[in-house]
């Protein structure tokens, strides 16, 4: 029973956390670079001043699922945290930021969210071929995470160069 704990919560940060990956597809970066805002782009503080908000209230949300206890818990507690984090990126990408900050922020920020998000909900995807078993679930929990293991690693310099830019909210989501 522990190991399945760990292995949920462990899936739950990631999803949660931000700054959490050095690479995704092309498709998510394609993604994660359209703003829907018109008009003038913000500048650097205005940008960093509407986004720290939103990251610190999408940690707060997604902190306050409770961490699952079994395999069967995961499922519940990952759809929570889904429906928190997918609407929280589409709002910080929607601010239109200047190039510049845009690139900084997508590079450590949202391309890196947007891939653990994605693998989290393929994780969700698969889950109900486990019909149940908690030994299958914990599989599925635990090929979900030798995958993702790469985006684990890059979170603290993500979160170091969000940090150096000047974000507050958005470089310590980790916490």
């Amino acid at each position: 029973m522990k190991r399945v704990a760990t292995i949920a919560l462990l899936v739950v940060v990631a999803v949660s956390g931000c700054g959490k990956s050095k690479s995704s597809s092309s498709a998510d970066k394609s993604s994660a670079a359209t703003t829907t805002t018109a008009g003038p782009k913000l500048a650097k503080a205005d940008f960093i001043a509407k986004a720290d908000p939103i990251c610190a209230r999408v940690t707060s949300e997604t902190n306050a699922v409770p961490e699952p206890k079994s395999a069967t818990e995961l499922e519940p507690a990952l759809k929570k945290i889904v429906a928190i984090v997918e609407p929280g990126l589409a709002e910080l990408r929607a601010l239109n930021a200047e190039p510049a900050d845009l690139a900084v922020f997508k590079e450590h920020f949202l391309d890196p969210n947007q891939a653990q998000l994605d693998a989290a909900k393929k994780l969700l995807a698969d889950l109900p071929s486990a019909n149940g078993d908690e030994a299958k679930i914990e599989a599925l929990a635990e090929k979900w995470q030798n995958e993702t293991s790469d985006l684990d690693d890059a979170t603290e310099g993500h979160d170091a160069a969000l940090k150096a830019y000047g974000f507050v909210g958005c470089a310590k989501t980790n916490e």
